[in-house]
């Protein structure tokens, strides 16, 4: 097995020329998404767009995480690859809620390069993919839910000599504030105090209590530990 593979998913497999009707199906094998933008280049993919970008960038994260470590079975877990075929966790749901992969075989080209070719995306019911143990798991963007939300509890110290201080900063306030006299009371006391609050508000979180650690809220798939607190929306 190679220990290093390429991050860039059309340097690691051949992408067979029905890759725009594989994105397409793609797009109605998940649950709905917006993936395409209001404009595009003509030259280019018009349909989901965003789409394929995203398919890329998942494939790439995933092969970077997996060149960061040497044992096998974590390598596996994030894209999969034996003797015979290789497969990646899109990150996707199927609107029954089941993971959606990539799935590629060994390239049987002899005139080719590369060594997988990609065959399309399926759930786990492919049944070359039941012949796997343990699947591939989706790629990780963050490992610190602090990253994500702001903690209330941190003091909040306000730089206001940079804004105030600074003529061009002050031109972002509204003309309507710039000549108040109590101007600088704006960065502290009450309104700031409200400014935090509204960050509290920001985000809303349920109690989960069932015995099952797989649940589906709002349309969002969460894998965690019965009983806990978890991020299910925000405003």
């Amino acid at each position: 097995m190679c220990n290093k593979i390429l991050t860039n998913l059309r340097d690691f497999a051949y992408i067979p020329w029905a890759w725009p009707g594989m994105l397409d199906y793609l797009e109605g094998f998940a649950l709905k998404e917006k993936w395409k933008f209001e404009n595009v280049e003509a030259n280019k993919n018009i349909k989901n767009p965003i789409l394929e970008n995203y398919i890329m960038h998942t494939f790439g994260r995933l092969a970077t995480e997996r060149n960061m470590t040497n044992e096998d079975t974590v390598k596996n877990s994030q894209i999969y690859i034996d003797d015979n075929m290789a497969c990646f966790n899109t990150g996707l749901f199927t609107k029954n809620y089941k993971y959606i992969y990539a799935y590629f075989e060994k390239n049987k080209e002899a005139t080719s390069a590369l060594d997988w070719v990609l065959k399309g995306f399926f759930d786990d019911g492919k049944p070359e993919l039941m012949k796997i143990c343990e699947l591939p798991t989706r790629a990780e963007y963050f490992s610190d839910i602090s990253d994500l939300i702001y903690d209330t509890k941190l003091i909040l110290r306000v730089n206001s000599a940079h804004i105030l201080d600074n003529p061009t900063n002050k031109e972002r306030i509204p003309e309507s504030l710039r000549s108040m006299e109590t101007l600088p009371m704006l960065f502290d006391g009450e309104e700031l105090g409200f400014t935090k609050y509204k960050k509290q508000l920001s985000y809303f979180v349920e109690y989960c209590e069932s015995e099952d650690k797989n649940f589906i809220i709002d349309d969002k798939y969460v894998d965690l530990e019965p009983n806990t607190w978890v991020v299910i929306g925000a405003f």
